[in-house]
């Protein structure tokens, strides 16, 4: 899963979205690396549906 093509489908439909990476990224193991996406897609999509116009 790429965050980055999660990010720009947001971006493009009207939501800017700021991403911050803290320290040097490591590989996650196969099923945490998608619950983690999964999560920060449905938060994306929740703000981006019932959000006031700002920014994540």
């Amino acid at each position: 899963m790429q965050l980055g093509q999660l990010v720009d489908r947001v971006s493009f439909a009207g939501l800017p979205v700021e991403v911050r990476i803290s320290g040097e990224p490591c590989p996650l193991p196969q099923g945490i690396d998608v619950t983690a996406y999964r999560i920060i897609q449905e938060a994306l999509t929740n703000a981006l549906k019932h959000g006031d116009g700002g920014k994540a």
